[in-house]
This record gives C-alpha cells, structure tokens and sequence, in this order.
C-alpha cells in the first residue's frame, strides 16, 4: 500500500483514488436513524413540558418520518417555529427538534447556524451518542480535520454508542487527511484507541483489520511489544501481513509475521480464500461477498478463475466500490494471465461513465492509464489520465497524483520532451500528496536525481517506509503478478547507493519464502477442526 493500512483499502494492486472527504446532510440523518429510538429521551434532567401540550411531540414524531424520507427541507419548515428563539428551552421536544435541524442545515445553505445549535445540544447532553456523532461529522465537514480526529479518538477511548455512528469511510477520509499533513501521531493514537475499542464498522469490513495492524505498528513503537502481539492475533489478511513484513517498524515481529504468512504466504492465502469462498458460496449475490471471492482467487494465483466470479459485475451507473473493486480485480488477473487486450477493454467503459452519478468509480481511470503504460499505448494512457485531471471533484490529491504520474509517463513516452518536463514539474510540487506517485513519474521522465532525493527524505520521515516500501517490491514479491513497467523503475532507483541505505534502514524486500507461489494454489481443504477435514476440494 502507499500510505496509511488504515487509508486506502486497496481494491487494485496498486493504486487507489480515494474520493474528497464531503459529508453530505442525507449522511449525517442517516446516522442519527441509526439511534432513532434514542432521539428524543436524550437530557439526563430534563424540564417537563406542561400537562396538555403535546403539539410539540407532535411536532418532533413527524419530522422524524420527514427526515426518514430525506425531505430536509421539510424538516426544517415545521422544526424551524419550533425552536424560533428560546422556545421550549430545556425540553426533550427542543431538543430532539434540533437534533434532527442539525443535518439539514448545511443542506439548506445554513451552515453558520450548526455551531451554535451544536453547542446548544452539548451543553444540554454533552454525553449523548448522536450530539458526540454529530461533532465529529460538522468539524470534518467544516475541514477541521485534526479536531474531528480527536473527537473520533475521544468516542473511541470512552467506549461511547457513538461509535457505532461513525462510518469507516469518515475515519479513512481523515485518516488520508491526516497522513498527507504529516500529523501521523494524531493519526495512529486514534487508530490505537478505535482499535481498541473493537470499532469494526460494516462498511468497511476491511477495516478493524487494518486498524489493528496500524495499532500493532503504534505500540511497537512504544515498545510494547506483548501488547503487539496479542493486537497481531486480529490480523489475518494477506496483504496486511505482507505490508508489515516489509516495514522495520514491524521487525520485533517479523518471526511472527512470518509464522501467520506460512511458506509461500499459504497459511494467510488458504485462510482468507476458504473464509472468502464460503461466504460466496453462502450469498453470491453480495458485492462484498462477490469482492471478496475475487481476491481469494487472485491470492490464489487461479487468475483464470476471477471472472468466473467476477467477470458478471457490469460497468454501470451507481456503482458501489465493491463494484469498482471487482472490476478491476477483474482486470489485473486478466493482465496477469497474460490477457492485457481484455484487461483493457474491461476497462475502458470506465472512461464513458457520468462520475457526476458514478464516483466511485473516478479512481478506475488510475488503473486504466497504467495499464495502458505497460501496453506502451501512450496516446491512449494521455487521454485517460488528462480526462481523470480534469475532473478533480471526485479524486482525492493523492488519486490524482497517480493520473499526473500517466500524464508525464506518457508524455516522455510520446517523445514530447518540453511537455513531459512542465509537467513533471507540476507533479514535482505536489509531492506530498503522493510521493509514490511523484517519484514514478520523475522516474519515467529520467529524473533519476531528483527522483532519488524524494525518495531519501520520504524514507527518512516516521510515514515514510508505508509509503514507499511496497513500491519497491520486485515483480513477484506481491500478487497478483502482471510485469510492470513502471515497478521495474523503482527497481533501477534501489540500485543507487543513496536509495538503497534509505530503504534498508527502514524497510526491506520481502523474503523470497514468502512470496505468493508463482503457479495456482490448490483451492483450500476445510479447517483441520472440520468433520469433513480429508475431503478435497480441488
């Protein structure tokens, strides 16, 4: 991976293309019905409202279905006269009616009002799970990134309901947010405490996973290396173990590490693939499921068997990212069969989609235009990355870091020198978006040199082996197994004596008895517990 486990959960092999971080209201009314049946019993002393007068409940019961149907505009037009200055001041109807304001109001173009009825309603129940939840949605929403952090950690370390509010998609968002600003330590003290505190949100089922080996790294750090150890228990995924394998951060645990990959990695591949497997087999329509399968058969090395699990998902609108993850798992093991021709054209429909209705599957065009490097189609490889560049909206800085990488890859490819040196330079400036994506594109455009600094000072920093140690990796090191061109240039740079100190002081190439086999795995016999343990299935 190239930043943070806790970041980007890959759904290719090497790139992803993370949306901006933009909370939408309908997000956050979302996660208040997640406790509708909580709104309204809410302050722990609350003042009863007098015998009679029940317009208000009333009132409250009705914006709740308003706000369940998404009609924020109806909300706010029946809650509005029911907060209109103080009135019903010290109510659970007040209350409960700015609870369900709060998530409208951005919406309606009233965002200077969040603050004070969010400050109303922590000084009414500071504790509330939905008042805690809403603070870290309106300070990520308002781009205070490091607060919204805090607070998510804070949730986390008090064991608060609010927790279970929080989508895994905010946390990676600020995750990102966070690595790209260097704030590192905030980043991983709150991986440590979600960690934890057993935050596993359903729509990241990567995710608890990926937190436990960002918390394993944190106390290491610490030298608490026994408390690693039991975190490391949590950790089963191949390409999480593989990532630790290769990062001296981890090295008090490598024997360890070692031990769960198994010869060949089979240990941690025949785990994941049979866990993956059955519950394909249990609900194949699933897109997780259905992602999920893929993968397994990809760790496999069983290329030939991904499409028949997900050659069926179509490139279309609305996609989920389970979806675009599919797809372009698809792809890769199209290309590492040997397939590049329709590898390429499962792809290509992704430059005809609407992003506009479609976001998720902006970050398809990363994979799209590398492989279209590796093909040498450097006209092509322009197009894709110049239409991705162009509509920044649905690419975070560091998805787009990898379409500028094409840009100045294809350029040079294409013989148009000065071109390919202005935008270099361009890409050059943004380093730390994605210094992966900036050294590879300096590579391309034989800015060895300047290449080789980015890469010494980005080793050289706390993030800076997650980063860059899986790029280093030789063709074969990690799965799936199509030749890279573009990997065959990181290994030139590690040739040079600057390189190669930088990254052996933090990182390592991954040990040859730990590489993914290079001819298919058989499919994985059940557990050694199971009665039917001896029946093969292969």
């Amino acid at each position: 991976m190239t930043t943070s486990r806790i970041t980007v959960v890959p759904v290719s092999s090497r790139a992803s293309g993370r949306p901006s971080l933009g909370l939408a209201p309908l997000l956050l009314v979302s996660a208040m019905l997640a406790c509708a049946p909580s709104v309204a019993a809410v302050p722990r002393n609350p003042i009863a409202p007098p015998k009679g007068r029940v317009g208000p409940e009333v009132a409250v019961a009705r914006g709740m279905e308003l706000a369940r149907a998404g009609d924020c505009k109806a909300v706010l037009a029946l809650l509005d006269p029911l907060v209109a200055g103080h009135a019903g001041a010290g109510t659970p109807s007040r209350f409960s009616a700015q609870l369900l304001r709060l998530p409208c109001l951005a919406g309606a173009g009233r965002g200077a009002e969040i603050a004070p009825v969010l400050a109303e309603l922590k000084e009414t129940a500071p504790t509330n799970p939905l008042v805690q939840g809403f603070e870290v949605f309106a300070d990520a929403d308002a781009g205070r990134f490091a607060e919204a952090a805090d607070a998510m950690g804070a949730i986390a370390d008090e064991r608060s309901k609010a927790l279970a509010l929080m989508p895994g998609s905010l946390w990676q968002a600020l995750a990102q947010k966070l690595t790209v600003s260097g704030d590192t330590v905030r980043r991983d003290r709150v991986s440590l405490a979600l960690a934890l505190a057993d935050y596993d949100p359903p729509d990241q089922p990567e995710l608890a996973e990926a937190l436990a080996a960002d918390a394993v790294g944190a106390l290491l750090d610490k030298q608490a290396v026994d408390d690693a150890r039991q975190l490391l228990d949590r950790v089963s995924r191949p390409n999480l173990l593989w990532d630790m394998a290769l990062e001296r951060r981890y090295s008090a645990l490598w024997p360890d590490i070692e031990a769960r990959l198994g010869p060949q990695a089979g240990l941690a591949i025949d785990q994941f693939a049979r866990t993956a497997l059955d519950s394909y087999a249990a609900t194949p329509a699933d897109p997780q499921a259905i992602l999920d399968a893929a993968r397994a058969f990809a760790f496999l090395g069983r290329f030939d068997d991904v499409p028949s699990v997900a050659g069926a998902t179509a490139i279309g609108p609305r996609m989920s990212e389970d979806q675009v993850g599919t797809v372009l798992i698809d792809a890769d093991a199209l290309a590492a069969s040997g397939a590049r021709d329709k590898a390429l054209d499962r792809l290509r429909p992704f430059m005809k989609v609407d992003f506009k209705t479609n976001p998720e599957a902006a970050g398809a065009l990363i994979s799209l235009a590398e492989m279209l490097d590796q093909a040498g189609r450097y006209d092509e490889e322009l197009a894709v990355a110049q239409a991705g560049v162009a509509q920044p909206d649905f690419l975070s800085p560091f998805g787009l870091a990898w379409l500028r990488r094409n840009q100045v890859c294809a350029l040079t490819g294409l013989g148009r020198a000065a071109e390919a040196k202005a935008a270099g330079d361009a890409l050059k400036a943004v380093t730390a978006d994605n210094p992966a994506a900036a050294i590879e594109g300096l590579l391309c455009a034989g800015r060895d040199d300047e290449a080789a600094a980015i890469a010494v000072a980005t080793l050289a920093t706390p993030d800076g082996p997650d980063r860059l140690a899986d790029q280093f990796q030789p063709d074969g090191a990690l799965p799936p197994h199509p030749v890279s061109r573009l990997r065959g240039l990181w290994a030139r740079l590690l040739l040079r004596p600057d390189v190669k100190a930088a990254f052996d002081r933090v990182a390592r190439i991954l040990p040859k008895p730990y590489w993914p086999s290079a001819t298919p795995r058989a499919l994985p016999a059940p557990p050694a517990s199971d009665p039917a343990a001896g029946t093969s299935t292969t």
